[in-house]
């Protein structure tokens, strides 16, 4: 779920004339995982983080049992 208040920040900024504003609304642990490929420049953070695995999200899937064809 997207904090909401971005896209109004957005707006504001279109608003003042700024014309170069991109919103991310994936996760951390995917811009992290971009900057391992693409590099520090392309995408920026305050500091480096070695172990990004700690940001990854639990999986949806979890949560669902696999189809078993009646076989308990």
């Amino acid at each position: 779920c997207n904090d909401e208040k971005i896209y109004k920040k957005y707006t504001q900024l279109i608003n003042l004339g700024f014309t170069n504003i991109f919103l991310y609304t994936g996760g951390l642990f995917e811009w992290l995982c971009l900057q391992d490929i693409y590099g520090e420049d392309s995408f920026p953070t305050t500091s480096k983080e070695l172990d990004i695995l700690k940001y990854k999200s639990p999986s949806k899937f979890s949560n669902y049992s696999l189809l078993t064809n009646g076989i308990d």
